[in-house]
């Protein structure tokens, strides 16, 4: 099995908890490849000008990473942030023959922000047998303020989405935008098979917005027990004496009342 991991960002090039748990899941995957050969993982990592501003100009809007096995960087610095909506041309197609090439058997989703929510009709159209899972993360398609789903007006946690209540928090857009911005979304979403969240709230809230409750699973972001792999260390000579909690003298080896 080929599997496709679309990434928001790389975490060694921007920190974040999203692309950690892609990577995470794309060592895991390599890992298990030593046991079963027919498994094949490829991490795919957006990135912009701002931070590798040297290869966002290499004429193409996919590339690889360092040199290294199996994972890529996808360019664009043309995502609109309202719509989700990839404004490159040239990266819609370059991601297209970046599928035809790798035929991927699944396309894991981590994020869509960075890419346009349009990939994912486009990763159906180009590879109409292929799995397609979407991880969400937080709130970015409910809530166009940051996906925060906190109103800007007071500062409390929205509930709901609304065209009236985003309106008040993003007035710079009418009403009926927010109306057409979900219709927008909930299309391309369409083309998912399965949506996977990490908390039970969150899923929650994507069934009350409209996503199919059958297609929704809760499942938490999985991680290496890096700890495992450290060596313990010492435990502290006594010699008699209590140990001084970090950060108070070593005389003062008791608390008293």
């Amino acid at each position: 099995m080929r599997v496709l991991i679309v990434s928001l960002y790389h975490p060694e090039l921007v920190r974040g908890g999203s692309q950690r748990v892609a990577l995470d899941l794309f060592e895991a995957l390599q890992t298990r490849r030593a046991a079963t050969p027919a498994m094949e993982a490829h991490l795919l990592s957006s990135c912009t000008s701002g931070v590798m501003p040297a290869l966002a100009h290499a004429g193409t809007a996919i590339s690889g990473f360092d040199g290294r096995a199996d994972q890529h960087l996808f360019f664009s610095d043309h995502f609109d942030s309202f719509w989700q909506k990839q404004g490159d041309p040239r990266a819609l197609a370059d991601f297209a023959r970046f599928l035809e090439r790798l035929r991927p058997e699944v396309v894991h989703f981590q994020h869509f922000v960075g890419y346009g929510i349009e990939m994912l009709t486009l990763t159906r159209k180009v590879l109409p047998e292929c799995r397609i899972v979407l991880t969400l993360h937080e709130f970015q398609a409910i809530c166009a303020a940051d996906g925060q789903m906190r109103r800007r007006v007071d500062g409390t946690n929205c509930t709901n989405e609304s065209p009236a209540r985003c309106h008040q928090c993003l007035p710079e857009h009418p009403p009926e935008r927010f109306f057409l911005r979900k219709r927008w979304l909930l299309r391309h979403l369409e083309a998912v098979d399965a949506f996977t969240c990490p908390s039970r709230f969150m899923l929650d809230r994507y069934i009350a917005w409209g996503l199919p409750a059958e297609k929704l699973f809760h499942v938490t972001n999985g991680q290496p027990d890096h700890a495992a792999r450290l060596p313990l260390p010492a435990p502290p000579q006594r010699h008699g004496h209590r140990v001084p909690a970090s950060g108070f003298s070593a005389n003062c080896t008791t608390a008293r009342a």
